[in-house]
């Protein structure tokens, strides 16, 4: 059995310091639902193609390009697609042999906006929506090009 660390967020008056991460918290809080969907997408969408130990066909290969060089806008939107139908297809999968409810099943995450950015990068934006119908936009990611 593997765990998983899902993101809490807490309001603002409660955040010390610049921690990113804490254990903190008294007992576990278990994530459920829509959120525990976004959790798995982003957590999949941002772990570099190949770093899983135990999986190492889990994450994208976008993930590894982060703070690197990509070439021009056309390449970073590139990566950026292959990098959500990658996500997509290992959510899907999950989903399948997890058992999860409707509320916790990926039906569709599709990039919803890509606006150029100063300098010559690329902010993207994604529509990522559950079998019970419920769906959120969110901006991903700024992707700079040099």
């Amino acid at each position: 059995m593997t765990w998983d660390i899902h993101f809490q967020p807490i309001p603002e008056d409660q955040v010390r310091g610049f921690k990113t991460f804490t254990f903190g918290f008294r007992a576990a809080l278990v994530v459920t639902g829509y959120q525990m969907l976004i959790n798995r997408w982003f957590k999949t969408f941002f772990t570099p193609k190949g770093s899983e130990l135990l999986h190492s066909g889990d994450g994208t290969t976008l993930a590894g390009l982060i703070g690197g060089n990509i070439g021009s806008q056309e390449s970073a939107r590139d990566l950026a697609i292959r990098a959500v139908e990658e996500t997509n297809e290992q959510i899907k999968a999950q989903d399948v042999a997890g058992g999860f409810e409707e509320q916790e099943s990926l039906e569709s995450a599709v990039i919803t906006r890509m606006a150029p950015q100063s300098e010559g990068g690329l902010a993207i934006w994604v529509t990522i929506k559950n079998v019970a119908g419920k769906q959120l936009e969110i901006h991903l990611i700024d992707l700079a090009t040099r």
